[in-house]
């Protein structure tokens, strides 16, 4: 939903997330400039709005902007963390946008015509029109369209409908505010006891919960939902694994409704299921469903091509399976490429982030497996959200090792020391010690040897092995090792 939001208030949002992030230190004019890629006048005018709006939000008056002479500083005073106050800016910053407004206006409310709704914003209808036109571009990937019509202000499918319900509603307010006072909502709110939910499910969830049920008791009777037989048999499986579903079976009309709140849920709120739910879940469906066996299908050739002198455990192979399941549900039904749930996690083309990146192995082994099954189930515009989830799913698994040579000769603790040491700070499985110093990829060592290193090998000589700080450069050392590794190491 960042659409609607302008390129002001989007370059200061990042101007405040980097003061924060750098709270109590002085961030000098000529770095903010390029960062944010403008003008040194430009950034003194998005620092002097920025300090008003701050001043002018009530939830944000403990922060503190200073200018310096060389740069700007931000303290902070509020009892909140840096992720909630740059929620606060931002929501601030919609509720000012016109994209914003017109969005909500016509999802809560409905309009016959243009005119109706220019008057309600004090607008003219010409310059409504040119902002529905920019809305409609990127409503084109739920499928939906703006229109004015006697029934609805959208036109397409009631599931797209209800999706972005939700996806607009939960993006831009993350449950931190709620200004609106939807009585299906708040008569569901009043009449469960959330405390079965409260033991297994932290607030975040449970309010988004709350919110879709109340979003399908407003809907329901008048736009019901209807299953296509396939996905209806699907879902009934994800209404018998915890006790959500009969949480909220008292408050939606059909089984249809039911189902289908079972399934946008999964594909909205992570954390629904604990890892022995997607047991019951992958041990419960039948193998014969066509999205069920095309996921068979492509766990069992991922397997066979990453995990080739081994198999996977139950948990990897589990997680796979509903992550990947999930994703086709998505790719299928909703027709949503899974790359739209990532887009914070997948940078294209930006070594100097730590992101997920395209992975030219994943993209190969998917290339082929297509190639072979030609009847696989799934669009061919979701190819690259799927090979990008493959790719997160790989690097969550299949962990990076590194092959490491330690000679500490001052005294006879000091190698066992380093050995311990790394093995409390990394992960056991990662860190493989060899005594052939040719073989290793870091070379911990407190002498000098003239010795011709190999391609890429790094040294790290050590003087004293209690030395606080050289423990920070060599966990800074190893850090960096292992993530120019993700990208190489399957």
């Amino acid at each position: 939903m960042e659409i609607l939001l302008n390129e002001k208030s989007k370059k200061k949002i990042q101007l405040f997330t980097e003061l924060l992030y750098r709270e109590n230190e002085e961030i000098s004019f000529s770095y903010l400039q390029n960062f944010l890629g403008v003008s040194i006048s430009t950034l003194k005018r998005y620092f002097q709005e920025l300090s008003i709006d701050i001043k002018n939000n009530k939830t944000l008056k403990h922060i503190l902007l200073i200018r310096n002479v060389g740069g700007y500083v931000i303290r902070n005073h509020s009892a909140h963390d840096m992720d909630y106050l740059i929620i606060q800016l931002r929501l601030s910053y919609f509720e000012e946008s016109l994209q914003f407004k017109i969005f909500l206006e016509l999802l809560l409310n409905h309009y016959n015509s243009v005119e109706d709704l220019a008057e309600k914003l004090y607008i003219s209808p010409p310059h409504l029109y040119k902002n529905i036109n920019i809305l409609n571009i990127e409503l084109e990937r739920y499928p939906l369209k703006i229109v004015f019509h006697p029934t609805t202000n959208f036109e397409g499918k009631e599931k797209y409908i209800r999706m972005l319900n939700f996806y607009f509603f939960w993006s831009v307010y993350r449950g931190i505010a709620w200004p609106y006072d939807f009585q299906n909502m708040k008569y569901f709110s009043e009449n469960v006891d959330f405390g079965v939910l409260q033991k297994n499910y932290s607030d975040s969830v449970i309010k988004r919960l709350e919110f879709m049920v109340g979003l399908f008791m407003v809907r329901q009777d008048d736009h019901p939902i209807r299953l296509p037989k396939k996905i209806k048999e699907l879902s009934k499986h994800f209404a018998t694994t915890n006790a959500i579903s009969k949480l909220v079976e008292p408050f939606l009309a059909t089984e249809d409704e039911i189902l289908f709140f079972n399934l946008l849920a999964r594909c909205y709120i992570s954390e629904i299921d604990t890892l022995q739910d997607k047991y019951r879940l992958y041990d419960s469906f039948p193998r014969s469903l066509p999205l069920i066996s095309a996921c068979d299908l492509l766990i069992e050739e991922y397997e066979k091509y990453f995990y080739k002198d081994f198999s996977m455990n139950k948990e990897q192979k589990t997680t796979l399976f509903y992550s990947l399941l999930i994703g086709m549900i998505q790719a299928t039904y909703f027709s949503i490429s899974p790359i739209q749930f990532f887009r914070t996690a997948f940078i294209e083309n930006m070594e100097t982030k730590l992101s997920i990146k395209d992975n030219p192995k994943v993209n190969h082994f998917y290339k082929k497996f297509r190639e072979k099954n030609p009847d696989f189930p799934l669009p061919t515009h979701s190819d690259f959200g799927i090979c990008i989830l493959l790719t997160i799913l790989t690097e969550t698994f299949l962990c990076p090792t590194l092959s490491i040579y330690i000679k500490y000769s001052r005294n006879s603790l000091g190698s066992v020391y380093i050995e311990n040491k790394l093995h409390m700070l990394f992960n056991p499985r990662a860190i493989h010690y060899t005594d052939c110093l040719e073989k290793a990829d870091l070379v911990i060592i407190d002498c000098f040897e003239d010795r011709e290193k190999k391609n890429k090998q790094k040294f790290f000589y050590i003087s004293d092995v209690y030395n606080e700080q050289t423990w920070h450069e060599l966990f800074t050392c190893i850090q960096t090792l292992f993530f120019k590794a993700k990208s190489t190491f399957y």
